[in-house]
């Protein structure tokens, strides 16, 4: 999933200059995926509860972990292959993204950076296949004796089950960018692919809900369906205004909506944020003001026309427009 969040989160570490965030809950989800594995394991292979059944299962349960953090890598690596700068990863629950500096600016950029993250996993899930198909070949029941090839065949249906999910048509899926890539190369307007997608997220969201209510629900199936048909229905609209944001920033210019700012003032402000100030022209959009204010971590900008000092205009400002 690809866009800007902002919550409480915390550092994990730092992978090709990009810093990585999560929260506790996925630390409580890690824990909790443990305790399944470790049930089930000892379901499979009938041994009782051991240190190393316990060991493979807490392995496994953060593997699953870093294989959510790969999907999330590949959507960076791809963005930044194509010149869009990456801040970081967010791995936040329902919530996990990459923060770019910039929107993809075509729909093949939008398809590949989107594509990158569930193409991942599901090359990840096929080797896994590969290895368990392999291996039973050579030694039939393996599998169901054998803890490391139990953990095997755990991360090759966590990452289909990645992949599964993010091809679903809707936002903030990557099937719906890759949908809305594909709509808009045809139709030539993000606006209105993105109001198709919509649509489509919802009508999957509902044919969700049919399916797991037709069939025998059980705990995950509901739990699915409570946390994910909410999600698609929200992300839609949101993923729509954030675009009208954009649209409507890009058309406006600094000049219109600055206020006029003196030298003294300028020099204060500095004086106590102890922060140089960062400038823009007159006639840059509000979107491009607004851009390197969030990639300065300034709240104001300070403007120039023709070299001179003529205003300055906050991250409020740009809000309440």
């Amino acid at each position: 999933m690809l866009f800007n969040i902002k919550n409480q989160t915390i550092k994990l570490c730092r992978i090709k200059g990009i810093q990585i965030y999560t929260d506790l809950v996925y630390f409580m989800l890690v824990s909790f995926l443990s305790i399944i594995f470790v049930r089930q394991s000892n379901l499979i292979l009938k041994t009782g509860i051991s240190f190393p059944l316990v060991a493979s299962s807490i392995l496994t349960a953060i593997l699953c972990f870093v294989s959510l953090l790969i999907h999330e890598l590949a959507h960076a690596l791809r963005a930044i292959n194509i010149g869009i700068s990456v801040k970081r990863i967010n791995l936040v629950f329902l919530k996990q993204a990459i923060d770019l500096e910039e929107l993809p600016r075509s729909p093949k950029e939008e398809f590949t950076v989107a594509m990158a993250g569930p193409l991942i996993n599901l090359i990840i899930a096929i080797i896994l296949y590969g290895v368990m198909i392999i291996s039973a070949k050579f030694v039939p029941g393996l599998y169901q004796q054998h803890l490391i090839l139990l953990t095997l065949f755990y991360l090759a249906i966590a990452n289909t089950l990645i992949a599964s999910f993010n091809f679903l048509p809707g936002f903030p899926m990557d099937g719906g960018r890759m949908l809305r890539s594909a709509i808009w190369t045809i139709n030539k307007n993000k606006m209105k692919a993105t109001e198709i997608v919509i649509w489509t997220g919802r009508i999957a969201a509902i044919f969700i809900v049919m399916t797991i209510l037709l069939r025998i629900p059980n705990l995950a199936t509901i739990i699915f369906m409570i946390v994910v048909v909410p999600l698609i229905f929200y992300a839609g609209p949101a993923e729509l205004r954030l675009l009208q944001t954009r649209g409507k920033l890009e058309l406006a210019k600094v000049s219109d909506f600055m206020k006029t700012t003196t030298q003294d003032y300028l020099e204060s402000w500095q004086t106590e944020h102890l922060k140089v100030a960062i400038y823009c022209e007159a006639n840059d959009s509000l979107w491009s003001a607004w851009q390197t204010m969030r990639q300065k971590k300034v709240g104001r900008i300070f403007v120039k026309q023709r070299g001179q000092l003529v205003g300055s205009i906050s991250i409020v400002q740009i809000y309440k427009v």
